[in-house]
């Protein structure tokens, strides 16, 4: 069963206002719906999905034009459309044999965008029914024989031939975060599956953390696996039926899979950092490290350096967070003030520092232009790689960890090592994304 409550703008009936159309749609899923469609402006839409996905129900992301694009625009747009969706779907008012033609292509195009997809001209019966055939995961028709524009009646509709079944099945992986919109994963690990041959996308799904419990839940049925960010890496790793020793280690994760229902977690950032480093030529053994920050990331960190023969060195704002850490069974951590002259003294000729905190701290230029400087941000608020690659330090910065931590996610998924070629393609796509966004920030 299919929900939705059109505005009247987009062609529905429906005058209501926004709070009770989302209520509406709301109490659809409790009774039961199977998908609910909403548009994709609608305010509600990111609540309506995390409530979807709790109850493993799918959206419908819906756009309604006044005008028929070319078959490349319709295409692009559903793309736009599938990134937050579980199927696409335009509508556009087709106007006579060209709009048709538009749309016929557009649905022979679409399948490449790797997401569910439905095409339509409001008052176009040829697309609307060869809608099966073209393989459009929505096909509408009329159950009664009242005048709806553009529908068949449904034994009509029903004789088109459906397409054969894929011979791969799909196998879908999400981010849970809150919230994810930033992120660089999804055209990364894509890049990642398209070069491995694996038929899979990767989906941004913004969990409020009193719903992780229940969106994991609904995930089992039909989700392989997937990643968390803040504020989810402690709730994932309490709630796993299985995790590995690094998850362990730091009391969180940041990679599940689900393995016939269990669900298994990984942590994947400090295991990233160290191949990021490594990779750089950077060996750690017996080479200090000085880690600035007491949170997850810096606990995984903290404790892959350490696992890689590091000696470590903490700084935090909070002095006794630091030194909580130092405390957890089998480190080996020396704590130090968060002030210039602590840090310079910590961080001696050929040492490592690396930052997990979200700002710049105090470490001064001169320690740094003798340092291997590792910032865990990216882009705009890497402050303190922009700043240590100024004073002569060798940097690494989050994109280096995005992509060597993602490396580790894949092959949790896959159950195997992840080839060079693969690497090189999620570095490429991850950077690529990177660079484009910095130029619409700029613009």
């Amino acid at each position: 069963m299919l929900a939705t409550c059109r505005r009247a703008e987009d062609g529905g009936l429906d005058r209501l206002d926004e709070d009770e159309r989302r209520r509406r749609l709301r109490e659809a899923l409790e009774a039961g719906a199977d998908l609910v469609d909403v548009e994709h402006d609608a305010a509600f839409r990111e609540d309506l999905t995390r409530r979807a996905h709790g109850v493993n129900a799918q959206v419908v992301v819906s756009d309604h034009r006044e005008t028929t694009p070319a078959p490349d625009e319709i295409v692009a747009e559903l793309a736009d459309l599938a990134e937050d969706a579980d199927v696409a779907k335009l509508a556009t008012a087709s106007d006579g044999p060209g709009d048709a033609q538009a749309l016929a292509e557009a649905a022979l195009q679409a399948p490449e965008i790797g997401t569910p997809f439905a095409l339509m001209g409001t008052e176009d019966s040829l697309v609307r029914g060869l809608a099966s055939p073209l393989g459009q995961a929505l096909v509408y028709a009329d159950p009664d024989g009242s005048p709806v524009p553009g529908q068949l009646p449904v034994d009509l509709q029903a004789r088109f031939p459906r397409p054969p079944p894929s011979p791969e099945p799909r196998h879908d992986y999400v981010l849970l975060g809150h919230p994810v919109g930033h992120s660089l994963s999804p055209p990364m690990q894509e890049a990642g599956f398209a070069h491995l041959g694996i038929e899979a996308r990767y989906r941004l799904l913004d969990v409020a953390p009193e719903d992780l419990e229940t969106v994991l839940e609904g995930l089992a049925v039909d989700t392989a696996g997937g990643n968390t960010t803040a504020p989810h890496k402690v709730d994932l790793y309490e709630a796993a039926d299985r995790a590995t020793d690094e998850a362990h280690e730091v009391g969180a994760a940041n990679t599940f899979r689900f393995d016939d229902g269990d669900l298994a977690v990984h942590m994947t950032d400090g295991l990233g950092a160290r191949d990021a480093l490594e990779a750089r030529g950077h060996d750690l053994a017996g080479r200090p490290a000085l880690v600035l920050g007491a949170g997850g990331t810096a606990r995984a960190l903290t404790h892959a350096l350490a696992q890689a023969g590091a000696e470590i060195r903490l700084a935090n704002r909070t002095r006794k967070r630091a030194e909580r850490l130092a405390d957890a069974p089998d480190a080996d951590v020396r704590v130090v003030d968060l002030e210039p002259e602590a840090l310079a003294q910590a961080l001696p000729v050929d040492g490592v520092v690396v930052n997990a905190t979200p700002v710049d701290p105090p470490v001064p230029d001169d320690a740094l232009s003798h340092a291997v400087a590792f910032d865990a941000n990216y882009g705009h608020r890497a402050a303190f790689a922009q700043r240590a690659r100024q004073a002569g330090a060798c940097t690494l910065d989050g994109l280096d960890l995005l992509v060597a931590q993602g490396v580790r996610s894949l092959a949790f998924w896959i159950g195997e090592d992840v080839d060079e070629a693969t690497r090189a393609r999620m570095s490429t796509a991850a950077r690529t994304r990177a660079l484009e966004r910095a130029c619409q920030e700029a613009t």
